[in-house]
């Protein structure tokens, strides 16, 4: 783990070791973030450098020297750090599984992703719908064409000739596999209904925690 603060400003966090997500973290954080959710506070400081895998650990307080210590216990925000880091890996780990999570049928539990055997059908469909949609999507500039050569006055095609040709059937088929409310969420319009929710980065580990028990 890397937490990295040098302009005194925003604060990165950095893992490529943790084995709960297949892929590492970076993340950001502003200073009023940190301090609300983790309650260390960068107030006075220009410089952290927390790097316990380089043995690294520098402190450049606002108008001071840069400072750089052997052991983060001697300096009280590195010590602060050093305290929180698990919370701080776990916190970032839940927020980038709850943003990255396969569907709405899929619960977190112990940092997992879980597909509770009662919404498996319907994943199944959910999978069935962005397939057909993918489809629909790829074939929709040969639609575009063949309707508008069907179109033309002087064409051999006829919009009743459409209905036989191989991959119009296949675009009607791939309609019919899809939802009413595939297709609101797929234009945004279950968004717009829903109204404004906190973003995943805003919440804090709290409010993050009680929203995913929410959905359990």
């Amino acid at each position: 783990m890397r937490i990295i603060n040098y302009d005194g400003s925003q604060i990165a966090v950095l893992d490529d070791e943790d084995t709960r997500l297949e892929h590492g973290i970076e993340d950001l954080f502003s200073k009023e973030d940190f301090k609300q959710f983790f309650g260390i506070d960068y107030d006075g400081y220009l410089t952290v450098v927390y790097e316990p895998y380089r043995n690294m650990y520098v402190v450049e307080k606002i108008g001071g020297e840069v400072e750089a210590y052997d052991d983060p216990t001697k300096e009280p925000i590195l010590n602060k750090i050093k305290m929180k880091e698990d919370d701080i890996m776990d916190y970032l780990v839940l927020r980038h599984l709850k943003k990255e999570i396969p569907s709405k049928f899929h619960r977190i539990e112990n940092y997992k992703y879980v597909l509770p055997k009662e919404f498996e059908e319907a994943y199944q469909k959910q999978l069935e719908e962005k397939e057909a949609h993918r489809f629909l999507m790829e074939s929709l500039p040969y639609a575009i064409r063949e309707l508008e050569e069907a179109l033309h006055p002087a064409a051999a095609k006829t919009t009743a000739s459409l209905a036989e040709d191989p991959i119009m059937v296949m675009r009607q088929e791939a309609y019919s596999k899809i939802s009413r409310e595939f297709w609101e969420k797929k234009s945004g319009l279950t968004r717009a209904l829903a109204g404004c929710k906190k973003p995943v980065e805003d919440m804090s580990p709290e409010e993050l925690k009680k929203s995913i028990k929410g959905e359990q």
